[in-house]
Protein backbone atom coordinates (compact mmCIF):
# COMPACT_ATOMS: atom_id res chain seq x y z
CA UNK A 1 0.00 0.00 0.00
CA UNK A 2 1.40 3.11 -0.66
CA UNK A 3 0.06 6.68 0.54
CA UNK A 4 0.09 9.63 -1.82
CA UNK A 5 -0.19 13.13 0.10
CA UNK A 6 -0.69 16.32 -1.67
CA UNK A 7 -1.36 19.48 -0.23
CA UNK A 8 -4.14 21.96 -0.80
CA UNK A 9 -3.82 25.83 -0.18
CA UNK A 10 -6.52 26.71 2.70
CA UNK A 11 -5.69 30.31 3.02
CA UNK A 12 -4.14 33.34 1.11
CA UNK A 13 -1.15 33.43 3.22
CA UNK A 14 -0.37 30.10 2.71
CA UNK A 15 -0.03 29.59 6.38
CA UNK A 16 -1.50 26.43 6.36
CA UNK A 17 -1.79 23.66 4.52
CA UNK A 18 -4.51 20.46 4.29
CA UNK A 19 -3.07 16.77 3.59
CA UNK A 20 -5.75 15.37 1.08
CA UNK A 21 -4.50 11.40 1.13
CA UNK A 22 -5.14 8.66 -1.48
CA UNK A 23 -4.20 5.15 -1.15
CA UNK A 24 -3.47 3.27 -4.32
CA UNK A 25 -2.79 -0.64 -3.96
CA UNK A 26 0.53 -1.90 -5.59
CA UNK A 27 2.13 -5.11 -5.98
CA UNK A 28 4.79 -4.12 -3.62
CA UNK A 29 5.08 -3.50 -0.08
CA UNK A 30 7.58 -1.31 0.16
CA UNK A 31 6.29 2.08 0.62
CA UNK A 32 7.91 4.91 -0.92
CA UNK A 33 6.33 8.15 -0.44
CA UNK A 34 7.59 12.00 -0.88
CA UNK A 35 5.83 14.89 0.36
CA UNK A 36 6.92 17.85 -1.02
CA UNK A 37 5.16 21.68 -0.49
CA UNK A 38 5.96 23.82 -2.93
CA UNK A 39 3.27 26.85 -1.31
CA UNK A 40 4.90 30.30 -1.18
CA UNK A 41 8.64 28.83 -2.14
CA UNK A 42 8.66 27.20 1.47
CA UNK A 43 8.60 23.52 1.70
CA UNK A 44 8.32 21.05 4.14
CA UNK A 45 9.22 17.83 2.95
CA UNK A 46 10.25 14.49 3.88
CA UNK A 47 10.73 10.84 2.13
CA UNK A 48 9.24 7.57 3.97
CA UNK A 49 10.97 4.82 2.36
CA UNK A 50 10.18 1.06 3.65
CA UNK A 51 7.93 -0.67 5.87
CA UNK A 52 5.88 1.81 7.56
CA UNK A 53 2.47 2.11 8.53
CA UNK A 54 -0.19 4.54 7.95
CA UNK A 55 0.07 5.81 11.18
CA UNK A 56 3.32 6.51 10.96
CA UNK A 57 2.71 8.49 7.42
CA UNK A 58 -0.14 10.41 9.59
CA UNK A 59 2.18 11.02 12.19
CA UNK A 60 4.35 12.96 9.46
CA UNK A 61 1.55 15.03 7.66
CA UNK A 62 0.79 16.09 11.59
CA UNK A 63 3.96 17.42 11.78
CA UNK A 64 4.51 19.18 8.42
CA UNK A 65 1.37 20.96 9.28
CA UNK A 66 1.96 21.87 12.66
CA UNK A 67 5.37 23.11 11.44
CA UNK A 68 3.79 25.33 8.78
CA UNK A 69 1.33 26.89 11.27
CA UNK A 70 4.60 27.45 13.71
CA UNK A 71 6.04 29.68 11.26
CA UNK A 72 3.40 31.60 11.17
CA UNK A 73 3.53 32.35 14.86
CA UNK A 74 6.81 32.72 14.88
CA UNK A 75 7.53 36.10 15.09
CA UNK A 76 5.41 36.56 18.34
CA UNK A 77 6.90 35.33 21.04
CA UNK A 78 4.74 32.88 23.61
CA UNK A 79 6.16 35.20 26.07
CA UNK A 80 4.32 38.25 24.25
CA UNK A 81 1.24 36.04 23.50
CA UNK A 82 0.74 34.04 26.62
CA UNK A 83 0.97 35.43 30.03
CA UNK A 84 1.83 32.92 32.73
CA UNK A 85 -1.77 32.13 33.54
CA UNK A 86 -2.48 32.42 29.84
CA UNK A 87 0.33 29.59 29.91
CA UNK A 88 -0.70 27.42 32.16
CA UNK A 89 -4.07 27.19 31.43
CA UNK A 90 -2.56 25.87 27.76
CA UNK A 91 -1.03 23.91 29.04
CA UNK A 92 -3.47 22.42 31.20
CA UNK A 93 -5.23 21.82 27.59
CA UNK A 94 -2.58 20.01 26.20
CA UNK A 95 -2.56 17.71 28.90
CA UNK A 96 -6.22 16.93 28.67
CA UNK A 97 -5.51 16.21 24.92
CA UNK A 98 -2.90 13.74 25.55
CA UNK A 99 -4.74 11.75 28.38
CA UNK A 100 -7.83 11.46 25.80
CA UNK A 101 -5.56 10.79 22.59
CA UNK A 102 -6.28 7.47 21.68
CA UNK A 103 -3.38 6.69 19.52
CA UNK A 104 -0.84 7.69 22.39
CA UNK A 105 -2.86 4.94 24.58
CA UNK A 106 -2.88 2.25 21.99
CA UNK A 107 1.20 2.29 22.04
CA UNK A 108 1.49 2.72 25.76
CA UNK A 109 -0.24 2.07 28.87
CA UNK A 110 -0.58 3.36 32.80
CA UNK A 111 -1.15 6.74 33.72
CA UNK A 112 -0.36 10.13 31.40
CA UNK A 113 2.67 11.54 32.54
CA UNK A 114 2.03 15.05 30.18
CA UNK A 115 5.65 16.66 31.96
CA UNK A 116 4.72 19.28 34.50
CA UNK A 117 6.77 22.60 35.91
CA UNK A 118 7.43 25.87 35.13
CA UNK A 119 5.16 27.13 32.41
CA UNK A 120 7.31 30.13 31.76
CA UNK A 121 10.25 28.30 32.05
CA UNK A 122 13.67 29.52 30.23
CA UNK A 123 14.87 25.98 30.33
CA UNK A 124 13.28 22.56 29.55
CA UNK A 125 14.26 19.11 30.04
CA UNK A 126 13.15 16.05 27.88
CA UNK A 127 13.71 12.80 27.85
CA UNK A 128 13.02 9.56 26.13
CA UNK A 129 9.30 7.73 27.85
CA UNK A 130 7.91 7.31 30.89
CA UNK A 131 9.01 5.08 33.30
CA UNK A 132 7.06 2.05 35.50
CA UNK A 133 7.00 4.51 38.35
CA UNK A 134 5.95 7.45 35.99
CA UNK A 135 3.48 5.58 34.75
CA UNK A 136 1.81 4.74 37.98
CA UNK A 137 2.09 8.14 39.23
CA UNK A 138 1.55 10.78 36.30
CA UNK A 139 4.33 12.74 37.35
CA UNK A 140 7.60 12.89 35.05
CA UNK A 141 11.22 11.27 36.35
CA UNK A 142 10.28 10.27 39.73
CA UNK A 143 11.95 7.23 39.25
CA UNK A 144 15.69 6.51 39.86
CA UNK A 145 16.98 8.38 36.91
CA UNK A 146 14.36 10.95 37.74
CA UNK A 147 15.61 11.31 41.01
CA UNK A 148 19.21 11.57 39.81
CA UNK A 149 18.15 14.41 37.28
CA UNK A 150 16.96 16.30 39.73
CA UNK A 151 20.02 16.05 41.77
CA UNK A 152 21.99 17.43 38.82
CA UNK A 153 19.48 20.39 38.34
CA UNK A 154 19.95 21.47 41.69
CA UNK A 155 23.80 20.84 41.10
CA UNK A 156 23.80 23.60 38.32
CA UNK A 157 22.32 26.32 40.68
CA UNK A 158 18.98 25.70 39.27
CA UNK A 159 15.63 24.81 40.83
CA UNK A 160 13.28 22.37 39.71
CA UNK A 161 10.36 24.23 40.13
CA UNK A 162 11.91 26.93 37.60
CA UNK A 163 12.13 24.30 34.73
CA UNK A 164 9.83 22.26 32.71
CA UNK A 165 10.40 18.59 32.73
CA UNK A 166 8.58 16.20 29.87
CA UNK A 167 9.27 13.93 27.05
CA UNK A 168 8.47 13.50 23.20
CA UNK A 169 6.20 10.33 24.64
CA UNK A 170 4.06 10.65 27.40
CA UNK A 171 2.99 6.95 27.97
CA UNK A 172 5.02 3.87 29.07
CA UNK A 173 5.73 1.75 26.01
CA UNK A 174 3.99 -1.67 25.72
CA UNK A 175 7.23 -2.94 24.47
CA UNK A 176 9.86 -1.69 26.39
CA UNK A 177 11.75 1.82 23.87
CA UNK A 178 9.12 3.72 21.86
CA UNK A 179 8.56 2.89 18.34
CA UNK A 180 8.85 5.65 15.34
CA UNK A 181 5.37 5.53 14.86
CA UNK A 182 4.75 6.45 18.18
CA UNK A 183 7.60 9.16 18.51
CA UNK A 184 6.19 11.04 15.21
CA UNK A 185 2.91 10.83 16.53
CA UNK A 186 3.52 11.67 20.56
CA UNK A 187 5.83 14.80 19.37
CA UNK A 188 3.29 16.82 18.54
CA UNK A 189 2.22 17.27 21.83
CA UNK A 190 5.54 18.23 22.99
CA UNK A 191 5.42 20.98 20.26
CA UNK A 192 2.29 22.16 21.52
CA UNK A 193 4.00 22.43 24.84
CA UNK A 194 7.32 24.02 23.74
CA UNK A 195 5.42 26.26 21.88
CA UNK A 196 3.55 27.86 24.63
CA UNK A 197 6.73 27.93 27.32
CA UNK A 198 8.82 29.49 24.85
CA UNK A 199 11.82 28.21 26.55
CA UNK A 200 15.58 29.68 25.36
CA UNK A 201 17.45 26.20 25.83
CA UNK A 202 15.98 22.74 25.59
CA UNK A 203 18.15 19.79 26.76
CA UNK A 204 17.59 16.81 24.85
CA UNK A 205 18.15 13.68 26.77
CA UNK A 206 18.91 11.15 24.77
CA UNK A 207 18.32 9.69 21.43
CA UNK A 208 14.48 9.57 21.60
CA UNK A 209 14.66 13.58 22.42
CA UNK A 210 16.46 14.20 19.75
CA UNK A 211 14.87 11.75 17.38
CA UNK A 212 11.57 14.13 17.96
CA UNK A 213 12.96 17.43 18.31
CA UNK A 214 16.01 17.52 15.96
CA UNK A 215 13.97 14.78 13.20
CA UNK A 216 17.13 12.80 13.20
CA UNK A 217 19.06 10.00 14.58
CA UNK A 218 22.05 10.91 16.59
CA UNK A 219 24.90 8.84 17.93
CA UNK A 220 25.07 10.31 21.82
CA UNK A 221 28.04 8.59 22.44
CA UNK A 222 29.91 10.80 19.97
CA UNK A 223 27.66 14.00 19.80
CA UNK A 224 26.70 14.64 23.56
CA UNK A 225 27.71 18.08 25.02
CA UNK A 226 26.61 19.35 21.29
CA UNK A 227 25.23 22.77 21.32
CA UNK A 228 22.37 23.51 18.91
CA UNK A 229 21.53 27.14 17.47
CA UNK A 230 18.28 26.78 15.90
CA UNK A 231 16.13 30.10 15.36
CA UNK A 232 15.87 31.92 18.82
CA UNK A 233 16.40 28.39 20.60
CA UNK A 234 19.13 26.36 21.78
CA UNK A 235 19.49 22.85 21.70
CA UNK A 236 22.27 20.81 24.20
CA UNK A 237 22.64 17.59 23.66
CA UNK A 238 22.98 15.42 26.53
CA UNK A 239 22.87 11.47 28.13
CA UNK A 240 19.91 10.45 29.60
CA UNK A 241 20.18 10.26 33.11
CA UNK A 242 19.01 6.19 32.82
CA UNK A 243 22.27 5.83 31.04
CA UNK A 244 24.17 7.49 33.50
CA UNK A 245 22.63 5.81 36.94
CA UNK A 246 23.83 2.72 35.51
CA UNK A 247 26.81 2.64 33.67
CA UNK A 248 29.80 4.38 35.29
CA UNK A 249 31.52 5.92 32.00
CA UNK A 250 27.91 7.06 31.24
CA UNK A 251 27.97 8.56 34.74
CA UNK A 252 30.94 10.64 33.86
CA UNK A 253 29.79 11.94 30.69
CA UNK A 254 26.35 13.45 32.26
CA UNK A 255 28.22 15.50 34.68
CA UNK A 256 30.73 16.53 32.19
CA UNK A 257 27.51 17.35 30.03
CA UNK A 258 25.99 19.20 32.86
CA UNK A 259 28.81 20.97 33.71
CA UNK A 260 29.12 22.69 30.31
CA UNK A 261 25.53 23.18 30.88
CA UNK A 262 26.07 25.24 33.52
CA UNK A 263 28.83 27.30 31.59
CA UNK A 264 26.04 27.49 28.75
CA UNK A 265 23.72 29.17 31.42
CA UNK A 266 26.59 31.19 32.90
CA UNK A 267 26.85 32.92 29.87
CA UNK A 268 23.27 33.74 28.55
Amino acid sequence: MACRIMFVRCCSMCSLIVPEVVLEALETKQLLVTIRDTLCGEGDGFVLDGAFSFRALRGQAENVMFRKKRRKESCFSSRQRFSRMDKDKELSKIAEEIRMCPLCKRWGKGKAVPGEGNADAEIVFIGEAPGTEEARTGRPFVGRSGKFLRRMIERIRVEVKDVFVTSPVQYLPLRGTPSLENILHSRNHLLKQLSVIDPKIVVLLGKTACRALLEKKVEITKEHGTILQRGEKIYFIAFHPAYAVRFPDGRRGFVRDFNKLTKLLQAG
